[in-house]
């Protein structure tokens, strides 16, 4: 199947998080009986530097019982089954389309390091054995210079930004979602076209495939 590029969007978070108090979490089947995602989507995008407090049947879960937290899909990974509905509080950031981007592109690389042995030359016919250590994300983001939606805000601040891929926005046809730090902002001005604006960006911390 292909996409029309013109259906893609980017989406971007907000700087200042908002809270939510005890909003549903839904099982998710063929995941394990302990995995947990909220019910509002809106909601998914939690805010790793705010408390966040997962209830089950009203009762708080310990942290020593909570196996993993992916931040930006809003999924808890418990260690041991429930006893009643899970819910939870804590905080979340907004997003928002990127009104003036016209292309994007972002690259998945990871690292590897070298882990070839005396006995690994022998058993692969000479070929050296590499192991992936690192994934990092990297790209742009470049269209037309609007001052109201600029990213400026972020690169001056050196605050760390949420970039969501929406590759199909009729059918929400998502790619990834990460946290970025935004490297370069450049605005370019020629007295025959219009302002455009290039933002370059690296991501710091998980990157998530939208679930």
């Amino acid at each position: 199947m292909s996409l029309a590029g013109k259906q893609s969007r980017i989406k971007v978070g907000s700087i200042t998080s908002t809270v939510f108090t005890t909003e549903a979490m839904a099982l998710q089947v063929g995941v394990g009986s302990t995995t947990y995602k909220i019910t509002d989507s809106t909601k998914k995008y939690f805010d790793k530097n705010k408390t966040i407090t997962f209830f089950d049947a009203g009762t708080p879960i310990l942290e020593s019982e909570i196996s993993r937290i992916d931040w930006l899909i809003g999924v808890v990974v418990l260690k041991n089954t429930t006893v009643g509905a899970i819910t939870a509080t804590g905080s979340f950031f907004t997003t928002s389309t990127i009104g003036w981007a016209r292309t994007f592109n972002s690259d998945t690389t990871a690292d590897t390091e070298d882990i070839t042995t005396f006995e690994s030359v022998k058993t692969n016919s000479g070929f050296r054995t590499k192991e992936v250590t690192l994934l990092s994300v990297s790209g742009s983001i470049g269209g037309l210079y609007d001052p109201t939606e600029s990213l400026q805000n972020y690169f001056f601040n050196g605050a760390t930004i949420i970039i969501e891929e929406i590759f199909d926005i009729d059918t929400s046809e998502s790619g990834k979602v990460f946290e970025a730090i935004i490297e370069s902002d450049n605005e370019n001005a020629d007295v025959e076209s219009i302002v455009t604006e290039d933002v370059s960006f690296t991501s710091t911390g998980a990157v998530y495939l939208q679930i």
